[in-house]
């Protein structure tokens, strides 16, 4: 097994309007650390560090579909 070719992530995340991340429980993946690294907006459940050390651009309450659906119209 080969390790993964990281120097596409740039290019990857130059790619997308906004990253989601709709945790229930945990929120602390790496892909929000790197679109925050790109400049790239987050969309987030409010878990896990996704809003305490970091903040997120958006954030809903865990399990709120309706404020997912807002936020989501809304931009």
């Amino acid at each position: 097994m080969t390790d993964a070719d990281y120097s596409i992530y740039p290019k990857f995340y130059n790619t997308i309007d906004y990253l989601l991340i709709p945790s229930l429980y945990t929120a602390g993946p790496m892909s929000f650390q790197e679109a925050l690294a790109s400049g790239v907006p987050v969309i987030s459940s409010d878990v896990g560090f996704c809003n305490y050390e970091f903040e997120a651009d958006r954030v809903y309450k865990p399990g709120d579909v309706d404020g997912l659906i807002s936020i989501l119209l809304d931009i």
